[in-house]
């Protein structure tokens, strides 16, 4: 007796037998992913090259404060020099991550490229200094912002602007956490505000795969900051020898 999921890919299969895909379809189709894959792959390179220089200086800078506890004291100058940057520089881009949310859904002028330098060295300043910030947001907007610069030579229509925008997304998302189809799945669901981007499946997922593979991230980048990862009570001196002790045992005696 069969099942009914036997049954059910019993009349799928018979459903298929009448569908027929004409040659012109097929054309369309391979021109289609041969546009993408032309247009996506220089913006995975760069993207995911930005993110892994992004996550080199960000370890560099949370090693360098692990080291010198007396960093966390220059917090409130690093606000205030990440606050003046933006201030003078990046009064178009203060929006952030909302400022790409509307860019998919209208698209206009594009997200301005300056927004990459800044979140780049303002999250690299704040983690130097002890600040809590993550690193979702500056994924998502050098992402965004890296691609947005290459439709100012593609120059496309607003449906492929907006591909393009969630495929930098994407590719930003993967590359830092070494995950190309959460990146994928944020890119269009997300941003899209619960509903999800079908037509821009397959570009958004090429360039997420891409972004990570090519530079040889296949694996999920776990690790929060640094190894051993400091807890926010190791910069104190008094805890410093507590917390190596606890992640590596006889790191330092008493």
């Amino acid at each position: 007796m069969n099942s009914p999921i036997t049954d059910a890919a019993a009349r799928f299969a018979k459903g298929l037998e009448h569908v027929r895909i004409r040659p012109s379809e097929q054309v369309e189709v391979v021109r289609y992913l041969a546009k993408w894959i032309a247009l996506l792959t220089p913006v995975a390179v760069v993207v995911g090259s930005t993110s892994s220089a992004f996550l080199w200086a960000l370890e560099r800078a949370t090693d360098e404060r692990f080291e010198r506890p007396w960093l966390l004291y220059l917090l409130p100058l690093a606000g205030l020099t990440v606050a003046l940057l933006y201030h003078r520089f990046g009064r178009s881009v203060e929006g952030g991550n909302n400022l790409l949310v509307d860019e998919v859904h209208e698209p206009g002028g594009g997200v301005p490229p300056r927004i990459v330098p800044l979140i780049f060295v303002g999250t690299v300043v704040s983690h130097l200094a002890g600040a809590s910030v993550g690193r979702e947001g500056t994924a998502v907007q050098m992402g965004g912002g890296l691609a947005s610069a290459f439709n100012r030579v593609f120059r496309l229509g607003a449906e492929d602007q907006k591909t393009l925008l969630m495929a930098g997304i994407a590719a930003g998302f993967g590359a830092v956490f070494g995950t190309p189809i959460a990146g994928a799945v944020f890119a269009m669901e997300v941003l899209a505000i619960g509903r999800m981007q079908y037509g821009a499946l397959i570009p958004v997922l090429y360039a997420a795969l891409a972004s990570t593979t090519l530079l040889g991230r296949g694996e999920p980048n776990t690790r929060p900051t640094t190894s051993p990862s400091p807890h926010p009570m190791a910069t104190f001196p008094s805890m410093r020898c507590s917390w190596r002790r606890w992640h590596s045992p006889g790191a330092c005696s008493v």
